[in-house]
Parts: C-alpha cells; sequence; structure tokens
C-alpha cells in the first residue's frame, strides 16, 4: 500500500533584484509598490541585513564628503571641451542610464576629489637658476635697461612690500648711488634664487652695480664664478635678502637699505 505524497510546501518568494534593491535605496520607490518592498524586506532576514549595511555605507559616505562652508573654497580651472568621436555622445548617456542614481552620486564625489588633488599637487613652475654673474652679463649686455622705475621712496617701498611683505627701501638720495630701475626674474632667461626674485639695477660712481632682492626664505647661498674680477656682498632685512653684485670692493648700494616706517 503506497503512502500518500505529501503536500508541496509553496515556495519562498524571490529575493528582489539588484534594480529593485537599488531604486529602494535611491528612494525611487512610492505607494504600493514601496509597501510591497518594505513587506518583503520585513519578510527576509537576509535581504533586511543586506538594506541596513547598504544604508550604513551610503551614509558613512556621505558623512564623509558632506561639505562645511568652513572649508577653503578650492576651485579649480574650468575644464576644456574634450572632442567626442560621431556615437560617442549616445554612448556615454546610455552608460549612465544603465548605472543607479546613488552610483552616479559615488562617481561624481570621486571625480571631484580627483579634480581637487590635480589642482592643489599640479606642480609649479620650474625656476630656470642662474648664476649672479651671468644675470648681470645678460643686463649689461642688454644696455641696462629696467623694466619700469620708481620716483619716490615711498613708491619703491611700496613696490617691495608688494613683493615681499616687507617695506624695504634703498634711499633715492643714497649718496654716490643712482637707482636706474627694476627688473623681474620672470621677465628673464632666469634668476639666481626665485622667479619672485627682483633686479634693482644701480650706477656708482658711473658703473653698473646689481642688486638681487627676494624673500629670505629663498636664499641659495650665491657664489660668484671663480675668478670674477666682481665683488658679491650680502645683507638681509625684516625677511629680505639682498645680494649686490659690484666691482668695487665695498658694498655701496646694500647698506642704505632701511625698512620703510
Amino acid at each position: 500500500m503506497s503512502l500518500p505524497t505529501p503536500p508541496t510546501p509553496p515556495a519562498p518568494p524571490s529575493p528582489p533584484t539588484d534594480s529593485r534593491l537599488d531604486e529602494y535605496l535611491d528612494g525611487l520607490l512610492h505607494g504600493e509598490e514601496l509597501a510591497q518592498f518594505e513587506r518583503t524586506i520585513a519578510a527576509d532576514p537576509a535581504l533586511s541585513a543586506q538594506v541596513a549595511l547598504q544604508q550604513r555605507i551610503d551614509s558613512s559616505i556621505s558623512a564623509q564628503f558632506k561639505y562645511s562652508a568652513n572649508e577653503a573654497n578650492l576651485t579649480p580651472p574650468a575644464p576644456q571641451p574634450i572632442p567626442i568621436a560621431r556615437g560617442g555622445k549616445r554612448w556615454i548617456l546610455a552608460a549612465l542610464a544603465s548605472i543607479s542614481a546613488r552610483q552616479r552620486a559615488m562617481l561624481a564625489v570621486a571625480a571631484a576629489l580627483l579634480i581637487t588633488c590635480i589642482y592643489i599637487y599640479w606642480p609649479e613652475e620650474e625656476v630656470n637658476f642662474y648664476p649672479i654673474d651671468a644675470v648681470y652679463a645678460n643686463l649689461d649686455t642688454s644696455g641696462w635697461q629696467p623694466d619700469f622705475k620708481c620716483e619716490t621712496d615711498d613708491q619703491f617701498a611700496a613696490k617691495v612690500n608688494e613683493r615681499f611683505g616687507s617695506p624695504v627701501l634703498i634711499p633715492m638720495s643714497t649718496p654716490g648711488v643712482t637707482l636706474v630701475g627694476w627688473g623681474y626674474a620672470n621677465d628673464y632667461e632666469g634668476s639666481p634664487m626665485s622667479k619672485d626674485a627682483m633686479y634693482l639695477l644701480t650706477t656708482v660712481e658711473d658703473r653698473r652695480v646689481l642688486v638681487v632682492m627676494d624673500n629670505a626664505e629663498c636664499d641659495r647661498g650665491l657664489e660668484l664664478t671663480k675668478g670674477s674680477k666682481y665683488h658679491l656682498f650680502r645683507k638681509e632685512i625684516d625677511g629680505v635678502v639682498l645680494y649686490e653684485m659690484t666691482p668695487f670692493k665695498k658694498p655701496r648700494v646694500i647698506n642704505a637699505a632701511v625698512v620703510r616706517k
């Protein structure tokens, strides 16, 4: 005698697809569809744990990249247009449409971080270091012509203060010294120190004397080429370093440097 066949238990509800889970996490389910999915979550401990884990991950990411009004406003340079081959735009739009809103948000955060890092850590313009002898020779050959000239002590001190944050002044009335004018390191072929260095072209008893100024922190301990017929003197005042290259055996220009009151 055969035993009766036991009834087949009902099949457990199938787990939701990834697309429905993404839509739920992105807040795209509404009304009855939302209520039905939440009942499915409540009835499935494994799915409930998966949802809770993903929500914690999303909350952690949002907290980590939350914008603060006190943070520095780092605005990267405007992006340049990138040429796209025919049909390429449709391919990109289709690819974007295939991912969830949450995934697109995470990609946007990653892209913003990448742009910010490039903007912050982009290498600064390199300086072509020239010995002070070469700078003097170039200026001498070009006729000792400055880029501009200060007409008063106030203008002189203001220009140095603008460049180096200190109103260092070599007075116009310095005995025996004529202040011909200023040049900038980045206007010539290189610099003995930094790209912010300034060249003060002067004459003393009709002989050309060069003064190089820069922030003291950029001082590289300048020296003349061995066998040079010139002399080199150094002075530091209020965070500014001055080098005087001169045919005289004593400094005639930088000794007069003072801080404008």
